[in-house]
């Protein structure tokens, strides 16, 4: 018997390794498409400009997708509705509340077009051009897609308030690296190796910030919260 235990934690730790490294693979996947765009693929600011503003609507969503799972756990009791309406019910929910969270992200996208002067077909034209984009897209939405998943699936004990804090300050900024590289472009075309050394330095800040989320949120003022362990 203890030997069957001992074997069913021993599975459960590695489980859970193969889920971290993941989350790891994940995180720095997206940190380092900038990265990998400008020193190998020839980006110019725009295409980093759209995945840091791409970046911050995905996080801001996945709190979205977050905030309504977590509340259909807590109170299960409250909604008098089982199987495909349930369903209707939870996507509506969902769709209410990503439209909402999807505010700060469109004045962020305003900000952007105004401050370019530009059309915005003409814009997306030009970040799409690349078939380079397109991988990355796809790299950024799967990192963000398994990221939300996973504290879903494997974290009981999830709160809105945690993954909150760590997704608002993701989105802010983002919002503010996308801002500078706007202001950067403004006054003249970046030169190569300083927008090289600039998306070299937020991608190593970001994956930082999301690997160690609670020492960088005690970092910057908030108190360190003692979650319950999962046995």
């Amino acid at each position: 018997m203890v030997v069957r235990e001992a074997g069913g934690r021993g599975e459960k730790g590695k489980a859970a390794a193969g889920r971290n490294w993941l989350r790891i693979v994940q995180i720095v996947a997206a940190n380092a498409n900038p990265v990998v765009g400008v020193w190998f693929l020839g980006w110019q600011p725009l295409r980093p400009i759209f995945f840091y503003w791409l970046d911050g609507l995905l996080a801001i969503w996945g709190l979205g997708v977050v905030a309504a799972v977590v509340t259909f756990r807590e109170k299960p009791g409250d909604i008098e509705a089982s199987g495909v309406k349930l369903l209707l019910i939870w996507a509506a929910v969902v769709v209410l509340i990503e439209a909402i969270l999807a505010v700060p992200s469109f004045f962020a996208a305003l900000f952007v077009l105004r401050s370019l002067n530009r059309n915005v077909l003409d814009i997306l034209r030009d970040v799409f051009a690349d078939p380079g984009t397109w991988f990355s897209l796809a790299i950024v939405a799967w990192s963000y897609t398994g990221q939300t998943s996973g504290e879903l699936r494997h974290n009981p004990n999830l709160t809105l308030r945690a993954t909150g804090e760590a997704r608002a300050n993701l989105f802010i900024h983002r919002t503010l690296v996308m801002g500078f590289l706007v202001f950067w472009g403004k006054w003249g075309q970046p030169p190569r190796w300083a927008l090289a050394v600039y998306v070299l330095v937020v991608a190593c800040l970001f994956t930082y910030t999301q690997l160690n989320p609670e020492r960088y949120l005690r970092l910057i003022g908030f108190k360190k919260r003692n979650h319950p362990k999962v046995t």
